[in-house]
Order: structure tokens, then C-alpha cells, then sequence
């Protein structure tokens, strides 16, 4: 994913501490982190099929929509952020030098909402953990079922994004209101539990091929999807 992000001040108490996320009809989204209430990090991000011409034109026009401050183009950062999370095992490990990789090296992104944090620090627990023990080569695979439900809750949901899907997406939304954002990472089974409680919205997911073929992908252990 293509992303912008600066720290501005402004007003955020009617926010702080919470955050926004803010799904805009494509693959990607803007947000607004705020560290104080009068300071936050705002951005926007998009997948590469979706990003526009003009990066700065799409953020400011973001930031004016969303009401808040506008960033000067001198104070922005533009990064690239992998879309993972992959965990090819050839990426992940490398054995000959007895090496792994975590977080953003690995590839160890939500596919969702593009979050790298958390993924990072457990996957950097986990590789100590396992050098401190000597089996570093069983990392690729330990790490794959830490991150599994993850990885394929991100790619059901994500299906929806990329097929322009806002119905399902929003009611989706609205019936996991109130779930921390972390969870939807390290505990998406609470997500799920969740929508069970929609069994029809459950069923308008879940009952599609496409969907299908990812959470089987997942679920056998694949490292990328099927579709």
C-alpha cells in the first residue's frame, strides 16, 4: 500500500484518545491517530490498483472532508507498506545463515487495515523465543499459526473492499461497533463471534466462492490466496 502520513495540531478533543478510521470506497483509508488533544497523526493510504494521480491533492482533500488540519507537503511522509501478511516460508527464514525475518521485513502487515505494529513485536517475540531455544526452523510455521485466523479474517473482509461491496462491508462494520482495533488483528475469533450474532449478514458473507476459496486457502495452510 501507498501511504501518506504527518503529524499536525489542531483540535481533537471530541476524539482523543480514541482514533478514526475512515473507509473511502476504495482499497485503502484515511485516518487520524491522535497522540495529544491537540496533536494527531493523519494519513491516507491506498493499494497500488487505487492510488490516485496526486498523492497530496488525495490528503488534503481527506483532511478538509474529515475536518481536520491539512499537512504542508514538507512535513509529509510517503511510505510503502507491505500488504502481508505473505509468510512465504522462503521469505521468513532464511537457513543457511540462520536467519529470520520479522515484522515489515517478513512481509507481516494486516491485509486489512494495513497495521504492522503488533505484528512486528510478536513475531520479533517469537523468533527470540525460538533462537533462545535453537529451533529457529521451525519459526516459519510457528508463525503461520500465530497469525493464521489474522491472516484469513483480513483476506474475507478485504474481499468486500476490493469488490466494491459497501453494503456488506458497512453492515459488517456496524455489527463489530465497539471492538478495540487490535482485537480485529490478535483476536479476530471476536470479531467472528460477533457476526454470528447476524446469522443473515454471517451468511451473505460467508456463502460466496471467492470467500470460500480464502478461507480454504488459509485454512490448508497456502501462503497466498486463491482466487
Amino acid at each position: 500500500m501507498v501511504a501518506l502520513n504527518s503529524d499536525v495540531e489542531g483540535d481533537f478533543t471530541e476524539l482523543y484518545p480514541n482514533s478514526r478510521i475512515i473507509l473511502e470506497n476504495y482499497t485503502g483509508y484515511s485516518w487520524a491517530f491522535p497522540k495529544t488533544s491537540q496533536r494527531a497523526n493523519v494519513g491516507i493510504g491506498w493499494t497500488v490498483s487505487d492510488r490516485p494521480n496526486d498523492y497530496m491533492k488525495a490528503l488534503r482533500e481527506a483532511c478538509e472532508r474529515n475536518g481536520w488540519p491539512v499537512p504542508s507537503q514538507e512535513r509529509t511522509n510517503v511510505a510503502i507498506i507491505p500488504e502481508g501478511p505473505s509468510l512465504d516460508p522462503d521469505r521468513t527464514h532464511l537457513p543457511e545463515h540462520s536467519v529470520v525475518r520479522v515484522g515489515d521485513a517478513a512481509g507481516i502487515a494486516n491485509r486489512l487495515t494495513g497495521k504492522g505494529i503488533s505484528q512486528a513485536v510478536e513475531s520479533g517475540f517469537l523468533a527470540a523465543e525460538l533462537a533462545n531455544r535453537s529451533q529457529l526452523r521451525n519459526y516459519p510455521d510457528r508463525l503461520y499459526q500465530r497469525m493464521k485466523t489474522e491472516y484469513i479474517f483480513a483476506t474475507v473482509v478485504r474481499y468486500f473492499l476490493e469488490t466494491r461491496n459497501p453494503k456488506v462491508l458497512g453492515a459488517a462494520i456496524r455489527a463489530a461497533a465497539g471492538i478495540d482495533i487490535e482485537d480485529v488483528d490478535r483476536s479476530p475469533s471476536a470479531v467472528l463471534l460477533r457476526l454470528l450474532r447476524h446469522p443473515v449478514l454471517f451468511a451473505r458473507i460467508f456463502s460466496r466462492r471467492r470467500v470460500l476459496n480464502r478461507v480454504y486457502g488459509g485454512m490448508t495452510n497456502q501462503w497466498e490466496l486463491i482466487d
